[in-house]
């Protein structure tokens, strides 16, 4: 499974060992997926309230850039809620995370972002909301470091297998992949790009 590595080390991070004690030992996979989704979503939060709290305290929501920087970030973060809740909503009849049942039906994710072997429309949309919230916040970021990571993390280019092939970005992220895993790697992007953001007002804050 393509995030297991991802999510295995952050544990190893973020989880002390009376919760690695305790996770349950059926369907252990898509647990671990549920309780970092559940860490993402925290920490998410907890980066947004800090960086609104750097932007009050510097008066920095007047300044044309930081304004539209926001306001992308805002509107593609609701989006990516958008694909959550409907990876959600196919998967499950209740709403909550069953993770003995469609939750880890492959087919749900396949049949969201492909028709047959083709990428479909939901799939092209994915792929150009990630490229067009990219590209739009590119020039209001000086810093080299950033930029770099934002190109790194969002970019759509292709991605490359473990012997070296190159694979279409969606179809190495959502093809055959469990939605459980798909909406963790949603919440991870959520996540990074208001880290990011939250680095772009500090910058701005020590100008």
């Amino acid at each position: 499974m393509k995030y297991s590595s991802l999510i295995l080390l952050i544990l190893l991070i973020a989880c002390d060992s009376k919760e690695q004690t305790e996770l349950p030992k059926v369907n252990s996979d898509y647990v671990l997926y549920g309780l970092m989704i559940e860490k993402y979503s925290s920490s998410t939060q907890s980066i947004e309230d800090e960086m609104y709290s750097v932007i009050n305290k510097n008066d920095l929501s007047k300044l044309k850039n930081a304004e539209k920087y926001d306001s992308l970030t805002i509107e593609y973060k609701l989006y990516l809620e958008s694909v959550y809740q409907k990876i959600l909503e196919d998967a499950t009849t209740d709403l909550e995370m069953d993770y003995n049942q469609d939750l880890s039906n492959k087919s749900i994710t396949n049949n969201m972002f492909f028709s047959n072997d083709i990428i479909n429309d939901y799939g092209n949309e994915f792929l150009t909301k990630l490229e067009e919230y990219r590209l739009a916040i590119l020039p209001f970021v000086e810093n080299n470091q950033l930029k770099y990571r934002i190109n790194l993390l969002l970019t759509t280019d292709d991605a490359s297998d473990r012997n070296g092939y190159k694979i279409n970005y969606l179809e190495y992220h959502f093809r055959d992949i469990p939605p459980i895993a798909v909406m963790f790697y949603i919440k991870y992007i959520q996540n990074s790009i208001i880290s990011f953001e939250n680095e772009y007002f500090k910058n701005l804050a020590l100008k």
